[in-house]
């Protein structure tokens, strides 16, 4: 079966170069250590949300269990309301990239619907948000940061920037400009 031309690196990167052309701002952000950083706990409650059938359901939670990196404690209302969790995805995998899509579902929806963002465009666990202005590009930013954190997910601090779309937006391995120009990143040549 073909890959779909709607999804993927390249129509990423044509996405965000026409969000460019259009919005002035982008806030470009990369989640840390996502793949190994995955909750199955919450990636579980998401599937559910959506697969009603308790065999797929079984299926999934046994994937997950092979899948197991480590396990994180996760803390409830009261003193003594204390779990393990397992978390990670190993990368490459088929089944770890449905999942991974799956887990980030819910914040594609929130960004769309509840922040009502226009230019959106996210490739596995790198996204961008597009505007017309820095202070609400830059709220956005910090919604994003906080529904994450709600995930037990971070945005890396060192890929979290606000830019000018005219200075080039870096995503999927390209820099796409708001004057139409695309180019490759120089890292990804020397590779």
């Amino acid at each position: 079966m073909p890959d779909d031309p709607a999804k993927g690196t390249h129509a990423g990167m044509r996405r965000a170069a026409e969000f460019a052309r259009r919005f002035s701002c982008a806030m470009k952000c990369d989640i840390r250590r996502y793949f190994p950083s995955i909750d199955h706990e919450i990636l579980l409650d998401r599937i559910g949300r959506v697969i009603a059938d308790p065999g797929v359901l079984w299926l999934a939670r046994t994937i997950l269990s092979t899948h197991r990196d480590s396990t994180r404690r996760v803390y409830g209302e009261s003193l003594f309301d204390c779990r393990e969790s397992g978390c990670g995805l190993p990368i490459g995998k088929l089944t770890s990239q449905f999942f991974a899509n799956i887990h980030l579902d819910g914040f594609d929806h929130f960004v769309k619907q509840t922040l009502r963002v226009k230019g959106y465009v996210r490739n596995v666990d790198d996204f961008l948000l597009f505007g017309l202005d820095r202070p609400t590009v830059r709220a956005w930013g910090e919604a994003a940061r906080e529904y994450l954190q709600q995930m037990r997910l971070e945005i890396h601090p060192n890929k979290y920037r606000l830019c000018h779309s005219k200075q080039g937006v870096d995503f999927c391995g390209f820099v796409v400009r708001s004057d139409g120009r695309i180019r490759i990143r120089r890292e990804v040549l020397a590779a």
